[in-house]
């Protein structure tokens, strides 16, 4: 067994997980989520919960270029539009901005398909 088997976000054995299939590059990682009203929050929107999940999980797996794993320190995230259900797919993508040492900070962000953003996020990592 992996040991992200059963992360809640891009675990493929978590019976209640997200299971996105994330792609790692030049210093950022990428994948498509596609909402299910199992995620809502508010009516016909996505909870916040899942989207900032989203978000800390794209910065992490940004970090694997380098060839490290880290935990997250610090976490922001600005909701800029409502993440609707009707969306029925949304790009995420976490980027390495900077990193010295066992430091990591990160950036990243939510869109849907017509490039609306929905969410903004900003972390510090720390090597495990």
């Amino acid at each position: 067994m992996n040991k992200a088997d059963y992360c809640f976000v891009c675990g493929k054995e978590n019976p209640i997980g997200l299971k996105v299939d994330i792609q790692v590059e030049e210093g950022k990682a990428w994948f498509y989520f596609y909402p299910k009203k199992e995620y809502e929050g508010w009516e016909g929107i996505v909870h916040g919960g899942i989207i900032s999940s989203l978000l800390d999980e794209a910065m992490v797996w940004a970090c694997k270029y380098y060839g490290v794993d880290v935990v997250t320190g610090e976490l922001k995230v600005r909701y800029v539009s409502p993440f609707y259900l009707k969306y029925e797919k949304v790009f995420v993508e976490g980027r390495i901005i900077k990193h010295k040492g066992p430091l990591f900070l990160g950036e990243g962000e939510v869109l849907t398909e017509d490039r609306i953003v929905i969410a903004r996020a900003w972390s510090k990592m720390v090597k495990k």
